[in-house]
């Protein structure tokens, strides 16, 4: 599938190393850290360029982006922060959800996102 759409990116700076194409949720004014549990609101994917600590990090806000995959997911699916911030299916109410799964995948896959923002009913 190519990926050809307009996307929301802000630079910020990285709270710790940080790999592309994972989800971050905001560690302070400005500043990103890895999302790894459902529970954490994750605010965006990094870009496809990592970045060293105290580096500047492009992340996405809004739009269709890669992520990479942390299990199996379907077509669909609502996909939240998962261990090492990759993105993982869920169906479980209370879960923080980053988007929909506009492909299917498995572990280590790098899929796409529509990101939305949400918590599961």
């Amino acid at each position: 599938m190519s990926l050809h759409a307009p996307k929301l990116t802000k630079t910020m700076r990285a709270a710790a190393a940080l790999g592309p194409r994972l989800l971050v949720a905001m560690s302070a004014e400005g500043e990103v850290n890895l999302a790894t549990a459902a529970a954490t609101v994750a605010v965006g994917v990094t870009d496809v360029v990592g970045a060293a600590l105290g580096g500047s990090i492009d992340v996405h806000l809004a739009g269709a982006v890669e992520v990479v995959y942390g299990g199996n997911v379907a077509l669909g699916a609502d996909l939240t922060a998962g261990a090492g911030g990759k993105a993982i299916a869920t169906t479980t109410a209370g879960h923080r959800v980053i988007g929909t799964a506009l492909v299917a995948g498995v572990d280590g896959d790098i899929g796409i996102v529509l990101l939305g923002l949400r918590q599961r009913v």
